[in-house]
């Protein structure tokens, strides 16, 4: 896809809360609109009438605003990629759900390994300061206390 088309894709999804006139081509006909012409009128309907369902389903799975969020927006990049593909147009609301359901759970998944190499990652520990000493300094500190009468002549 397109730096062109990814743009014209999240526009709509920036625009998915506005009200938009409602279409009432079948999904079908807008993906064949949207295929045929990249009409993005026919994409803005399958956005509005899918959204919702989308985005929720994506919520269900994530449990995170912006999680759920960036899923919802790579559902309709995928839809945008690969809308030649769709055999039966007439069940995109199952297609979308399929996907939204894919992108939600790996993104789901990829979040949990995160977690886990974060736990398993070592921590810092507290700085000691006598770690800091140099061994100039730490040789001086032993002559100090070896001959407490005696001052030291290396400062």
């Amino acid at each position: 896809m397109s730096k062109r088309e990814a743009e014209i894709v999240l526009r709509h999804i920036r625009r998915l809360t506005s009200a938009p006139p409602k279409e009432s081509a079948s999904d079908r006909e807008l993906l064949e609109r949207f295929l045929v012409r990249r009409d993005e009128a026919a994409f803005a309907a399958l956005l509005e009438r899918h959204g919702a369902m989308v985005l929720r389903m994506c919520q269900r799975i994530l449990h995170d605003a912006h999680e759920a969020e960036d899923a919802f927006q790579a559902t309709f990049l995928i839809l945008a990629r690969q809308a030649g593909t769709i055999r039966q147009q007439e069940s995109l609301t199952s297609w979308l759900y399929r996907v939204a359901y894919r992108v939600a759970v790996r993104a789901h998944a990829g979040a949990a390994r995160r977690e886990e190499l974060a736990a398993r990652a070592p921590r810092p520990q507290a700085v000691d300061p006598l770690a800091e000493v140099s061994g100039r300094e730490l040789l001086a500190l032993l002559a100090e206390f070896s001959n407490p009468g005696r001052q030291n002549d290396n400062r």
